[in-house]
């Protein structure tokens, strides 16, 4: 449903253009970045944490957010 939306907008529409967008260059060799939830597991493996498992207050607690 949401590609016939994309369709019957104008041709120079950012999303329409966006369908037929070849992308020059290449990606960069090596590890790839991490995203910021494997940032916030590393983190909390460190600290000895299960992210799941905190509630809010001891969140803000272990990361001194107001």
């Amino acid at each position: 449903m949401w590609i016939r939306h994309i369709l019957r907008k104008s041709p120079n529409c950012i999303m329409r253009q966006a369908q037929t967008w070849d992308p020059e260059g290449y990606r960069e060799s090596g590890r790839l970045k991490n995203t910021l939830r494997q940032e916030l597991e590393a983190d909390m493996k460190r600290m000895n944490s299960n992210w799941v498992a905190l509630n809010g207050e001891r969140w803000r607690a272990a990361y001194d957010i107001p």
